[in-house]
């Protein structure tokens, strides 16, 4: 198990791009659980293929569904049974981290971040954790207090969980993502989400209710804080409707994708 822990200072004045640019701005979703997974990976494909630069994009789902990290296994992460039961749809994500679930009260970001723009991205994985992460934490411990880094790429309040992360990484880019809680039904996460078998130790064996929390922030503030971190005004066009509906064709609407684990 891994146990990573630490808090970062970051200057806030200090929080434009690494060549002091601005970077564009994404907002919203109102499509199907599929589509919201392969919307993040025409994002990207669009990034590798020179087509768009850098991005933040933040949106809340307005219905609930499970997301599987790439390699996660659906039956051993998942209640499948109160998913079917209570209409809940299951989808897999093209990256990594474990499984979560979206819904109202889940606010998700996802960044595209140049390499050649940010050395600390390009360095590697963990490097790019500290570098993503410790910006969040610089502009959302004002509000809430201390903020920790724990675990793999957890941010945590008090010693529970509020925001998971993952990243995928290219050759030009690196997509980093993830959700912050802010007053998502935490009962409901319970029911549907197992207790995972890889937990990081500082989780020890605390189920969901008793690991993870909502900040309880008004959106809006949250949205500014996060667009304010990364200097985020630009607006941004979303990717092309045909790749997105090409890739839920393709792969992100099929079950043998879904439950490939």
């Amino acid at each position: 198990m891994t146990n990573r822990s630490a808090v970062f200072a970051v200057n806030s004045s200090s929080l434009l791009g690494s060549n002091g640019s601005e970077i564009a701005f994404l907002q919203g979703f109102s499509g199907t659980p599929n589509e919201f997974v392969a919307f993040v990976e025409a994002l990207f494909r669009e990034a590798e293929a020179g087509q768009r630069g850098e991005l933040l994009w933040l949106r809340e789902a307005k219905r609930h569904f499970v997301v599987l990290g790439s390699s996660r296994p659906a039956h051993a992460d998942v209640d499948l049974g109160v998913c079917q039961a209570t209409d809940i749809p299951v989808v897999r994500r093209f990256s990594g981290g474990g499984t979560v679930l979206q819904g109202p009260g889940s606010l998700c970001f996802t960044l595209l971040l140049k390499h050649d723009l940010r050395p600390e991205v390009a360095s590697g994985v963990q490097s790019a954790d500290r570098y993503v992460l410790s910006r969040m934490m610089a502009v959302l411990a004002p509000l809430i207090g201390a903020v920790e880094m724990a675990g793999v790429c957890d941010l945590t309040a008090n010693g529970k969980k509020f925001a998971g992360n993952a990243q995928r990484r290219g050759r030009v880019f690196t997509l980093y993502h993830g959700s912050i809680l802010n007053g998502l039904d935490l009962d409901l996460m319970s029911s549907v989400l197992r207790l995972p078998d890889r937990r990081p130790e500082y989780r020890g064996a605390r189920a969901h209710h008793e690991f993870v929390r909502n900040l309880e922030l008004p959106r809006s503030r949250l949205e500014q804080l996060i667009r304010r971190a990364w200097s985020a005004s630009l607006e941004a066009d979303p990717p092309g409707p045909e790749a997105v509906r090409r890739l839920v064709t393709e792969r992100y609407g099929r079950a043998e994708w879904t439950y490939r684990f």
